[in-house]
């Protein structure tokens, strides 16, 4: 694995939205049944493990750039693709949707971690080590001061999430970050493993018949011939596996309403 900076952001606390809104998110009968979800790939920061996030404006590097060329060969497809704003994410939709215009959504965008922002987390850990310490681990009570409130971040991914359920689609691609993506998953199915998802891996979240949305897709292949995808709703790192290259590409079709 060539990068471990995952590791070292901060775990999302779980929203906190009532029991009985998040029920809601689940069973929603809308149009929306699916929702592939691209963390943003690899920048020319993430050469220094150690930085605690990239600048907004980071673009990604050649690893990174070729990390998200091999998930135009995991079979899915969307209506249409939003994007965060960071750089590193509007390259990474362009790479996935070269073809078609990506919508920009202001609330898919990192959480701003204020003064920590751009630091290393062996400077952040020499200089505020009981800060670090609780922020590395997910401490739910502790809040990085200056920066965005986790009820903030939560708040304006519920909001995206509203939007893309009042949207005529049945399929969105959304290129975020990792703190976005595993909020989102947490509202509709369930947290995933603290280290994913990993840069330019896909999350992909489907609902079912009765409303209840899962990890992964249904498939007609016996459980061997299964990919990772379909039984987990996580893709991997790139360079884990071949590429889905037996069914079709990643199909965008390209609508660019919002």
């Amino acid at each position: 694995m060539s990068n471990e900076r995952s590791r070292m952001e901060p775990l999302p606390r779980p929203p906190s939205c009532e029991t009985a809104r998040i029920e809601g998110f689940r069973r929603m009968s809308n149009r929306l049944r699916r929702l592939p979800m691209i963390r943003a790939g690899l920048t020319t920061s993430d050469r220094d493990a150690d930085l605690v996030q990239p600048p907004p404006d980071a673009p990604l590097s050649p690893e990174g750039r070729r990390q998200v060329e091999v998930m135009t060969h995991f079979w899915e497809w969307a209506e249409i693709v939003v994007s965060s704003p960071a750089r590193r994410a509007r390259e990474t939709a362009e790479i996935l949707a070269p073809e078609h215009s990506i919508v920009l959504d202001d609330d898919l965008r990192p959480r701003d971690l204020g003064p920590w922002e751009g630091r290393t987390a062996s400077a952040l850990e020499a200089e505020e080590p009981d800060a670090f310490a609780k922020w590395s681990t997910g401490d739910p009570a502790f809040e990085v001061p200056g920066a965005e409130p986790f009820e903030a971040h939560a708040a304006r991914i519920t909001r995206f999430l509203e939007r893309a359920f009042d949207e005529p689609y049945a399929s969105v691609l959304v290129v975020s970050h990792r703190s976005v993506i595993r909020t989102l998953a947490a509202l509709l199915v369930a947290p995933l493993p603290t280290d994913r998802p990993f840069p330019s891996e896909m999350v992909l979240l489907t609902r079912q018949e009765e409303g209840l949305w899962k990890l992964g897709r249904e498939t007609s292949d016996p459980p061997p011939l299964r990919s990772p995808l379909e039984r987990t709703g996580l893709s991997g790192w790139p360079d884990e596996r071949p590429p889905e290259h037996h069914v079709a590409p990643l199909q965008v079709l390209g609508r660019e309403l919002w």
